[in-house]
């Protein structure tokens, strides 16, 4: 749950691994609502893919600021994944801390209806993102998801925050709420398609300069026609 997050964020093992990798999610997520996509778009098909929960209302049980904290408590030095949360900064600054509060990136202030879209939301992100391109479907919002955190994954294969890969894949299960049957990030990339991934996480560096950069694990897994799984020992 969102506790095994948190726990050991500081230090090392599952629990850093967990944040990072939720903070990769999140930052995905980020760079989703600006190309348009709304944040009950990018929860509904992340949960029907087989996350127990989106990152919005994530972070909406959490709270926003809360939430904030935990990104930067386990993010990387290198900052390799770093957009910023201005959409989230946006919401703060408008009073909506999280579902706790009663509206955050939903409205949740109608009796027994759980979380609401909420046009308010709507008007936050229209303003500050500007007119997008088509927005992103389901397919193309959890391929974009899982490139980030396989990502994040591989920079801390390099780090040697994590050993293998499914310490990675364990601390998503554990951590994130992933169903098992996913098998984790890692994994879930190798049955994608290493090459495809990497396609993905060539445009999304593209649209955000820097804050993409692959790790070099995807380059040398693809030219020896390897997966991560090999890595795993």
């Amino acid at each position: 749950g969102l506790n095994a997050v948190l726990a050991g964020a500081n230090g090392s093992g599952t629990g850093l691994i967990a944040g990072r990798l939720r903070g990769a999610m999140r930052q995905a997520g980020e760079q989703l609502l600006i190309a348009g996509a709304a944040p009950s778009e990018v929860d509904t098909a992340l949960r029907n893919w087989g996350f127990r929960l989106g990152p919005f209302e994530a972070e909406d049980r959490l709270g926003l600021a809360a939430a904030r904290d935990d990104y930067a408590r386990t993010s990387s030095d290198r900052d390799s994944q770093l957009i910023g949360t201005p959409l989230a900064d946006a919401l703060l600054a408008a009073g909506r801390t999280g579902r706790a509060s009663g509206a955050g990136w939903y409205d949740y202030t109608t009796p027994g209806a759980g979380a609401q879209q909420d046009p308010g939301v709507t008007a936050i992100l229209q303003d500050l993102r500007g007119t997008p391109g088509a927005p992103p479907d389901a397919g193309q919002i959890v391929l974009h998801t899982l490139a980030a955190m396989a990502n994040a994954g591989a920079w801390m294969l390099a780090d040697g925050i994590a050993r293998r890969p499914l310490d990675i894949d364990v601390a998503a299960l554990s951590g994130l709420g992933m169903a098992r049957a996913r098998g984790g990030p890692m994994l879930a990339v190798d049955l994608v398609g290493l090459a495809q991934v990497a396609q993905m996480l060539k445009s999304m560096t593209t649209a955000h300069p820097g804050a993409w950069t692959p790790a070099l694990q995807w380059s040398e897994l693809i030219k020896s026609g390897r997966t991560f799984a090999d890595l795993n020992g």
